[in-house]
């Protein structure tokens, strides 16, 4: 996470490198065949408008995820509180409706997916959050499960449960969910998951 952060955070600085970047993978995408791609973003909202941006002007069905993230070990990348992060994501979402507005249905190629990075960098309250946010506009909802070892270690450790149950209690685990890995979940997680009707995004 340390050379992610540093990463992100430099893209949400410098919106030209944002452009330049994001149009180059949007060019490379097209030329190798993708036509739809799910992504996760960065935590500020100008910067993930310019990857909607490079996604839709490239002709590439584009759900594009705003990070939600309240917990960091990077305090400078990071949203403060809980309830700044909750009106990020809100405002976020109201900034892509618009920006496909003027376009007819069958022309609008992005739209914007809730992302809480993964369970260690959200607090409960932002899942929550989140999850109240997603049931009342339906939006889609991805994240990270189970991805590695120490991670699923972690989260038990400090939470006291699984980040699935995590997911769960937060309502954040859905017919309308993607879950990116899932590399270390039970045969009965991966049973709960099928009954939620959550998708898996896998890469071991």
């Amino acid at each position: 996470d340390e050379y992610a952060f540093k990463a992100e955070e430099r893209i949400d600085g410098e919106p030209e490198l944002a452009r330049r970047v994001y149009k180059r993978l949007a060019e490379r995408l097209v030329q190798n065949g993708t036509g739809a791609v799910l992504l996760f973003g960065t935590i500020k909202e100008e910067t993930n408008i310019i990857l909607a941006e490079a996604m839709q002007n490239a002709g590439l069905r584009g759900l594009v995820g705003k990070l939600s993230m309240d917990i960091s070990t990077r305090p400078t990348y990071t949203e403060h509180t809980s309830a700044e992060a909750i009106v990020a994501a809100s405002s976020f979402l109201d900034r892509m409706a618009a920006l496909t507005a003027d376009l007819p249905p069958h022309m609008r190629l992005v739209e914007p997916v809730l992302t809480p990075r993964f369970v260690p960098t959200c607090s409960d309250a932002l899942l929550h959050g989140l999850g109240e946010l997603a049931a009342r506009t339906g939006v889609r909802v991805q994240s990270h499960l189970a991805e590695a070892r120490d991670e699923v270690d972690w989260v038990r450790s400090e939470r006291g449960v699984d980040d699935i149950d995590v997911f769960d209690k937060a309502k954040l685990l859905g017919e309308r969910t993607i879950q990116a890995h899932c590399t270390f979940l039970s045969p009965t997680d991966l049973a709960r998951l099928s009954a939620r009707g959550t998708a898996l995004a896998h890469c071991p």
